[in-house]
């Protein structure tokens, strides 16, 4: 998804928005509203913080909220993005099963998550991580099989991801083929650890 398809009337919803980089940037880059969320008050606060000195608070708000219970009515969003979240949530289908609750019928959920490698063990601390017992990496092929869990995805209305690719660049231009309730998810990873 290029940031010409957002456009300045959108409400997009950023999941796992740390101190609100990536909120603040959509907003700036686009003009359209952004709400983001993250478990961590204190991310929450300097996130507050931040966008109060940018003057950007008409555009972009912030809540302490947690991934798997979204404090948002169905279909409040036009879209939503996940950036480097997954790794955090050990619940993945519930995480996935309410960002697609919260976007409009049409709207576009977009995923860039870091991967596990299967030949390579992870060793602690991890950016994400102080031990193993606070990480959930999946690797690239287990986070694609869950994608196309026909017995759960499905039944949450999402069949397939648009597409998976490694790297952001090989994804920029492909064409857009499934959808869920009229809503395209797409789903990109790199598999760094």
């Amino acid at each position: 998804m290029k940031l010409a398809n957002f456009t300045p009337d959108m409400q997009i919803l950023d999941v796992g928005c740390g101190v609100g980089g990536s909120t603040r940037r959509l907003s700036h880059e686009t003009g359209c509203y952004v709400t983001g969320i993250d478990l961590s008050d204190e991310y929450i606060d300097a996130a507050e913080r931040l966008t109060d000195l940018l003057k950007m608070q008409d555009r972009v708000k912030f809540e302490a909220a947690s991934a798997l219970d979204l404090p948002f009515d169905d279909n409040t969003f036009d879209g939503a993005w996940s950036i480097q979240m997954n790794m955090n949530v050990e619940d993945k289908l519930g995480w996935l099963k309410e960002v697609f609750r919260a976007i409009k019928p049409g709207g576009r959920a977009v995923l860039y998550e870091v991967c596990g490698h299967k030949n390579t063990p992870v060793y602690f601390p991890v950016p994400w991580a102080q031990d193993s017992s606070m990480s959930f990496l999946y690797h690239q092929s287990h986070f694609g099989k869950l994608l196309h869990r026909p017995d759960s995805i499905s039944r949450s209305g999402m069949t397939r991801p648009i597409c998976q690719r490694r790297h952001f660049h090989k994804w920029q231009n492909q064409r857009v083929s499934q959808t869920y309730r009229n809503s395209e998810y797409i789903c990109w990873s790199e598999t760094t650890y």
